[in-house]
């Protein structure tokens, strides 16, 4: 990596968090759900209507999703997840 005219070594621990991130973007139907997401909280049904599988399924790919920070949850009657900013 070059900085403003210096060779710097990429911190093996950001290197870390960032293939973690990229594991967890690495499936098709998580990159679709991201898409979905865009800045918006939609509601579980919305992304399973759009995405046209399973709840079960979209709620595994969410799951992997949420520790990386790429969904949250919101509070409400409705459970929402929206792409962090």
């Amino acid at each position: 990596m070059k900085i403003k005219g210096k060779h710097t070594s990429p911190d093996d621990a950001n290197i870390a968090i960032a293939a973690h991130c990229l594991k967890a973007m690495s499936h098709p139907l998580r990159l679709k759900i991201l898409c979905i997401l865009g800045n918006d909280a939609i509601c579980v049904q919305q992304i399973v209507e759009q995405v046209g599988t399973s709840q079960s399924n979209i709620s595994q790919h969410l799951a992997i999703l949420r520790p990386v920070k790429f969904a949250e949850n919101e509070e409400g009657i409705i459970l929402k997840f929206k792409h962090k900013t």
